[in-house]
């Protein structure tokens, strides 16, 4: 069986120098997703590290409306680009999106110049124009 950290509450007094605590995880069969992040270059493919990855639950008439979700909650990849989230339940339908914003360009420039990446699509802003 998996296992889950269980919710502990704790008050710090301010009385208090140190604690020492010990704790204790109970099984589950939850399950926790752990992934990657990389770009989209198939020859030097590189990780990526703060990226935005948005979870959603898929709602009840998902299968009839794939835009039927909800979101759950977020995670931005470590300098590994990879992240971790849940738990969940089994049978449980989890959606990703994933973005990345690459910078700005120009800093000088009240509206920098930029680019984002949005589920594998690469667009560029540049002088008003967007490009593929």
């Amino acid at each position: 069986m998996a296992k889950i950290l269980t919710r502990y509450d704790i008050l710090v007094k301010s009385e208090k120098n140190q604690m020492n605590l010990d704790f204790i995880l109970n099984s589950t069969d939850k399950k926790v997703i752990c992934g990657t992040v990389w770009n989209d270059d198939l020859k030097n493919p590189e990780r990526v590290p703060e990226a935005l990855v948005q979870v959603f639950r898929a709602g009840k008439n998902y299968e009839k409306d794939p835009l039927d979700i909800k979101l759950i909650g977020y995670v931005i990849t470590d300098a590994s680009g990879q992240f971790l989230v849940g738990p969940f339940e089994t049978g449980t339908m989890i959606i990703f999106k994933i973005f990345k914003f690459w910078g700005n360009k120009n800093d000088s420039s009240e509206y920098c110049e930029a680019s984002f990446q949005i589920s594998g699509e690469h667009i560029e802003k540049n002088s008003g124009e967007e490009q593929l």
